[in-house]
């Protein structure tokens, strides 16, 4: 027996199918839109580094996050993490590279300093800073200190690395590097959490 269909019993079935479909096209998108996202920050911001080191007196001053680099330059140029408040009230100022910084890192260090009742900043910058940024960061921030501990390996060479003449130069700069600043807080939280 041939019955004849009514056109509006053909047409619910395929608009919940089109419906169904899109809906699973556009689930998929997001599902990858978000999955490429993830992907990226982990691998180009500052999610690519750890996030074990901080704390009320650490930050992260470099990561080799592509879209990330450095920040310790930007953190005392702009005093974003109090850098040159703690290093200008120190007794003892070590200025040099971050390989002079990781050097001094240590419990040793931080036990002999505690035992002669003496405040010492580890004023140590990646990328081989030299003396040009260093004498432009003295001037700004006047430090107390009497005694300075300087990693004399290329310091005196009048360069200025590419973090530095950005600080310096670039006028983006402070916005850029509160923007990292912001990324930390919130790199901190989530790792905290998760």
């Amino acid at each position: 027996m041939n019955l004849p269909l009514a056109p509006q019993t053909l047409a619910k079935p395929r608009e919940r199918v089109f419906a169904s479909h899109l809906t699973l096209y556009i689930s998929v998108v997001l599902v990858a839109a978000v999955a490429s996202y993830a992907v990226w920050a982990r691998t180009r911001s500052i999610f690519s580094c750890p996030a074990s080191g901080y704390s009320a007196d650490r930050y992260i001053a470099y990561c080799g996050g592509a879209n990330y680099g450095d920040y310790e330059h930007g953190a005392f140029w702009f005093n974003l993490e109090h850098a040159l408040d703690f290093a200008s009230e120190a007794d003892v100022l070590f200025l040099g590279t971050s390989r002079m910084e990781k050097a001094f890192s240590t419990t040793a260090t931080a036990d002999w300093f505690s035992a002669a009742s003496a405040r010492y900043y580890l004023m140590g910058f990646s990328y081989g800073e030299h003396v040009s940024f260093a004498e432009a960061l003295l001037g700004k921030m006047h430090p107390r200190a009497s005694v300075y501990v300087i990693d004399v390996e290329d310091f005196f060479d009048p360069i200025l690395t590419p973090p530095a003449q950005t600080v310096l130069y670039d006028p983006k700069a402070p916005d850029r590097y509160e923007g990292k600043q912001f990324w930390q807080q919130v790199q901190q939280r989530v790792c905290k959490t998760v």
